[in-house]
């Protein structure tokens, strides 16, 4: 998985503190966030979250780790497959997407409370206990 790889790169670029999610993890993380948050389909999980707040900014991205304290999971889903890292604080996510290509991503809490996605067309999405203004 390519983004994958630039994930990494920029992980240890950086020197951060961030791990990758087991594979069994992110099957199970994605299936209870699509339980919790999604209307059932095939679309893109995006494009299928139920009660969500939105914006339109093409930095969108940046204002994530201003919603969100403390630990965050990244995960990428493609048609490649899945991957997923965690990190300590939202502030070091930020960091890894300045330095890697554009790309769909989701972030939540290790606990599942809320979804946010940034999409391919400039959205920044979400749904749960976050509200994105």
């Amino acid at each position: 998985m390519w983004i994958q790889e630039e994930i990494v790169a920029a992980i240890n670029k950086l020197e951060l503190n961030a791990t990758e999610v087991a594979k069994p993890d992110l099957k199970y993380i994605f299936d209870e966030l699509t339980r919790t948050f999604a209307e059932p389909g095939n679309q893109p999980l995006w494009e299928r979250l139920k009660e969500r707040t939105s914006i339109r900014a093409s930095n969108g991205w940046r204002k994530i780790h201003a919603l969100v304290i403390g630990r965050v999971l990244l995960l990428v889903e493609d048609s490649q497959g899945r991957c997923g890292f965690e990190f300590q604080e939202a502030s070091d996510l930020e960091l890894v997407l300045e330095e890697t290509s554009g790309f769909v991503f989701y972030v939540t809490n290790p606990e599942l409370t809320y979804i946010i996605s940034f999409n391919d067309h400039d959205v920044l999405i979400g749904s749960g206990s976050v509200s994105i203004k």
